[in-house]
Parts: structure tokens; sequence; C-alpha cells
């Protein structure tokens, strides 16, 4: 089984860290596999870290914060939001892009 840490950054962002694998899991024993990676995920931010650091999962809070330092930002997922989720509806967004056009006398 994969290892799941927690730590908080200067910032008081707490961030899970854990290992992925390409197959989508880590087996026990392939801590540390050079086609795995480290990730760091905070909210809808999440960062990656390659090679994975051996026995990363008992390193020290100090050593977790300097490698998140280090791993690169990864293609951030979009979620999906319903349609008047955010306070607007269909209707509302279809009248402000009509507008904005207008005023730019976009096509």
């Amino acid at each position: 089984m994969s290892a799941l840490r927690e730590v908080r950054d200067a910032a008081g962002v707490l961030w899970t860290v854990f290992e992925v694998s390409p197959r989508g899991k880590v087996e026990a024993g392939h801590e540390g596999d050079a086609q795995n990676w480290l990730c760091f995920a905070a909210g809808d931010e999440r960062r990656r870290l390659q090679p994975v650091p051996a026995r990363w999962s008992e390193l020290p809070i100090s050593a977790l914060l300097a490698l998140l330092e280090e791993a690169g930002p990864t293609g951030r997922r979009r979620r999906y939001t319903p349609p008047g989720a955010n306070g607007i509806t269909p209707a509302q967004a279809t009248d402000a892009v009509a507008q904005l056009h207008a005023s730019r006398r976009l096509p």
C-alpha cells in the first residue's frame, strides 16, 4: 500500500503527498520506482516530482517541504461547474457575452 503524508507550507496551505504510478497505483515494495512520481496536491493545484526519492514516506516534514519546492506544476484539471452553480445562469452568461461583443463591435 502506498504511503500518504500531509504537510503544511509556510503560507499555511495543507498539501497531501502520495506516490503515483503510470498504472494508477503503487504496489507494495515498489516505492521509489523510476517510472513513478511523487504528487503534492492542495485544492486544485498539483505538483509532480520525479524520480521519487527513496523512502520518501519516512522523510521529516522539513525535507518534504524542500521537495515541494522542487516539484513542478502539472496540467491543471478543470472542474465541471454545473450551470447556475456559480451564481450566473446560462442566460446571464449569454447576455454578458453578447454585451462584450457589442461593446467591441465584434461579429
